[in-house]
């Protein structure tokens, strides 16, 4: 079984953590030969203006010998860790795989007394967003920032099979869409990735229903087809 550690990557000229990443192998060094082909995000100009600067990278290691989900874990953590004690200094676009994160006081008061969804009748897509999971994309826009972007395959207007999108935070759908339509990301990743548009269901009956302990996302995975086959 391959074992997994968690990484930071660090600026030498300020000592600053720029980047948090999980992986096995030489998976920490992989960054710095992307960087050499192009700089088509932050983490690969910063890359590049260090090397510039006569400087090189700091690698370290945060912890290593883990399973692949304790890795997730970890670097989730330490992810939301670093955007919310230090708003804008890592370059990491998403926030880590899993929807364990730190919760102010507030949203842990809210979310114990959230009731329980009974069932979901309707064919839906929930997305795990993590609570601090803020990027710019969208002009720092949280709302809009949970529509992408997401890896739904190559054309998901013409393979979805869903009416609705639940967006689950801390393990409650905070908002429902429906009239969905996917449009490509202008970023650059490794697949495709969409963000998607639709109207808000304000009134829908699964706004603010607790899935803890009911509906379970796979590894590594955010989202979850409810109803489709």
């Amino acid at each position: 079984m391959k074992e997994y550690y968690v990484y930071i990557l660090i600026d030498p000229r300020n000592n600053e953590v720029f980047y948090i990443g999980k992986g096995c192998g030489s998976r920490v060094l992989a960054h710095e030969i992307d960087a050499e082909k192009n700089d088509n995000s932050d983490k690969l100009k910063r890359i590049n203006d260090i090397k510039a600067s006569g400087n090189n990278v700091i690698k370290t290691i945060f912890s290593q010998h883990l399973s692949e989900e304790q890795a997730f874990d970890d670097e989730a953590k330490l992810i939301n860790f670093y955007r919310i004690n230090f708003p804008n200094q890592i370059t990491n676009i998403q926030g880590g795989h899993h929807c364990k994160y730190i919760l102010p006081s507030e949203e842990l008061e809210d979310i114990n007394n959230t009731d329980f969804i009974d069932n979901i009748n309707d064919k839906m897509l929930l997305i795990c967003v993590k609570s601090y999971d803020y990027n710019d994309t969208y002009e720092n826009n949280f709302v809009n920032s949970l529509r992408g972007d997401w890896w739904v395959g190559n054309n998901p207007n013409k393979t979805m099979k869903y009416d609705y999108i639940g967006i689950v935070i801390n393990n409650v759908i905070k908002f429902v869409y429906k009239n969905i339509k996917w449009t490509k990301s202008n970023r650059t990743y490794k697949m495709i990735r969409h963000y998607f548009e639709g109207d808000l269901v304000s009134d829908s009956k699964y706004i603010n229903k607790s899935i803890k302990g009911k509906i379970k996302f796979g590894l590594g995975n955010p989202l979850k087809l409810i109803n489709c086959k």
